[in-house]
């Protein structure tokens, strides 16, 4: 496991790509509202894939790998409701639109660690030291 690692380490170092990680949970969810949920991710406009699928009140996490350089991301929460995913909009019924866009600066490593409180309809996401 440490070669990996070490081989891995190597590899991003020289190369192009870094390591982008995110972070989240929520807060102040209504009991019985605790959803299933993941994060739809998109570099630059473009779709970049899926997280995970992981419970509201839990610290979820996500690492993709993410070219050096400046990139817009987009991330946009989905909720799993009766059975069906769900945008986690407040035009779908939810307390707040549980979509994040942000510029970053990819050089080595990047983490988004975040809460979104659903008791904060302005602006739901808190970022976390790193």
């Amino acid at each position: 496991m440490k070669k990996l690692t070490l081989l891995l380490f190597v590899m991003i170092s020289f190369t192009n790509w870094s390591q982008m990680t995110i972070e989240w949970r929520f807060l102040n969810v209504e009991d019985g509202y605790d959803h299933i949920n993941k994060m739809k991710i998109y570099i630059d406009g473009e779709y970049h894939g899926e997280t995970d699928e992981c419970n509201q009140l839990d610290w979820c996490t996500y690492e993709f790998p993410l070219s050096k350089g400046n990139h817009n991301i987009k991330l946009l929460n989905m909720s799993l409701f009766e059975g069906v995913w769900e945008e986690h909009l407040i035009e779908n019924n939810y307390s707040v639109d549980a979509v994040l866009e942000k510029s970053v600066k990819m050089k080595k490593k990047a983490k988004l660690k975040m809460e979104i409180d659903l008791d904060n309809s302005g602006e739901p996401f808190t970022f976390l030291k790193r």
